[in-house]
């Protein structure tokens, strides 16, 4: 990461660091000065204007009594042939190598002028406390910081320098502040980035990601972040109570088992990976093939998410012995065999978007209360009969599957709840009176079309028996 070693400003040659390529101008002619700084092997640039030479300047002059005529002149209005602006490029980088000598250091104008708080490591902390000073002082919830990979590594690395945690009086510039407030942090947010960052060569999430820091954390999220770029779960198994991952995961091992060396997931796993303290699991929006072994180790989670994956099979559920709520939307999921070998306390299903048919492998979750089955392929009334007999099943969700096109639709599926049928919530519904007395009458009916079948069978098999026992008693008595 971009580090200057400013506790020994002799070591800096500030000429390979600092150094204006060229000009540009823009449509309205207003003419921009592109400053490359070098801090090997990275590097970044800025465009600034002559008029924000100035301003700055006038900063410098009064803050550090700064020679006035140290600056170009601005010479003759509206003078912007490529001598003149040829000329001033190689006097303004002059310029800004005599602020160096003159100054020894970047003052916090200087710096930001060159865009340091963005690249620095330094000004990346300064600027991550003078934020965390602005929450504090405004009473806002701690929860508005969003961290990014280079702000994580610009902390972990200078915990690494031989340096004093505070070099002023001032808390906003105080690194022990900062770090004392990153570790009683309750609500992390780590947001990466796959491309360049800004005007650099940088690209955040190839940076290392050490979350030791966060020592305290009990809500984390990771969002467009590289697993192998990330360590320092140690602390986190043992405190976070919900995680959140999106955009990060194409498997569960990279992330669970990323600190595991020498484990794998065919073989038995360690309890010191155990995340014991976790309840929620939010893993959707990735990109997850296939449930692996390492889902054990979210031993006392009650709720999980991985909605918007590509699952096609669900391995491994039943290790979670304690979960209640499965979201699986948006998923690829065509077949469900024996739910209730996995799944044996959920009460909580949501399978909208996937390319279901039957629902066969429902018909023993005893325990199950909400099933969203939207947006999938079930077509036939026989399927709800695989429901018919979950006792707890209150809220059923069937929008935009091909059964809704059915006559009377929702009476139908009421009525294959027998007597349930007014407790049952349909696509969000409540079942309504008139429904209800629908279902009745339908059932009613129902029962005496069974009844008088199974009149008609008896009469039918009395009959066959009257028939039949003339005929045996004749041949019994006849002469032999």
């Amino acid at each position: 990461m971009a580090f200057v070693d400013w506790q020994r400003p002799e070591n800096i040659n500030i000429s390979q660091i600092l150094r204006i390529n060229h000009y540009v101008a823009d449509d309205a002619g207003h003419v921009f000065y592109e400053i490359q700084i070098t801090l090997t092997p990275f590097y970044w640039t800025c465009k600034r204007r002559y008029s924000e030479f100035s301003t700055l300047h006038s900063q410098l002059v009064i803050q550090f009594k700064i020679d006035q005529g140290l600056l170009p002149a601005k010479n003759i209005f509206g003078v912007k042939n490529e001598a003149f602006l040829k000329k001033r490029q190689v006097d303004l980088e002059v310029y800004l190598l005599r602020l160096w000598h003159h100054l020894r250091s970047f003052p916090r104008a200087l710096a930001e002028f060159l865009d340091m708080h963005l690249y620095e490591i330094h000004f990346i902390t300064e600027e991550l406390s003078r934020k965390i000073c602005s929450v504090v002082d405004s009473n806002s919830t701690r929860d508005e910081l969003v961290f990014t990979p280079i702000q994580i590594h610009a902390i972990n690395k200078r915990l690494q320098l031989p340096e004093p945690v505070c070099e002023s009086k001032d808390r906003t510039r105080d690194f022990g502040h900062l770090l004392d407030y990153i570790y009683r942090m309750k609500t992390v947010r780590i947001l990466g980035n796959d491309g360049l960052l800004a005007a650099s060569n940088i690209v955040e999430n190839q940076l290392p990601i050490e979350l030791m820091i966060f020592k305290s954390a009990e809500d984390l999220m990771l969002d467009q972040l590289r697993p192998s770029q990330i360590t320092g779960l140690e602390n986190l198994r043992n405190t976070v109570k919900k995680l959140r991952i999106h955009r990060t995961l194409q498997s569960l091992s990279l992330f669970f088992l990323r600190d595991a060396d020498g484990w794998h997931t065919e073989e038995e796993l360690p309890s010191c990976l155990c995340w014991n303290k976790l309840v929620s699991a939010d893993l959707s929006q990735n990109r997850i093939e296939k449930l692996d072994k390492s889902i054990k180790l979210l031993v006392n989670v009650e709720s999980l998410d991985l909605s918007n994956n590509q699952l096609r099979t669900l391995d491994h559920l039943h290790h979670l012995h304690n979960l209640r709520k499965l979201g699986l939307a948006r998923n690829y999921l065509s077949i469900l065999d024996n739910m209730h070998a996995k799944l044996g306390n959920i009460q909580k299903i949501t399978l909208s978007g996937n390319q279901l048919q039957t629902l066969k492998g429902l018909a023993k979750l005893y325990s199950l209360e909400d099933l969203d089955l939207s947006d999938n392929e079930v077509s036939s009334l026989d399927e709800i009969e695989h429901l018919r007999n979950l006792p707890c099943l209150i809220r059923l969700i069937l929008a935009s599957n091909p059964i809704t096109l059915v006559v009377d639709y929702r009476v139908r599926i009421l009525a294959c709840f027998g007597s349930r049928a007014s407790e049952m919530v349909l696509d969000g519904t409540p079942a309504g009176m008139q429904e209800v007395s629908r279902v009745n009458i339908r059932l009613a009916l129902k029962k005496t079309q069974t009844a008088a079948a199974q009149i008609r069978k008896r009469n039918t098999e009395s009959q066959s028996s009257y028939n039949g026992s003339p005929g045996q008693g004749a041949a019994t008595s006849a002469p032999t």
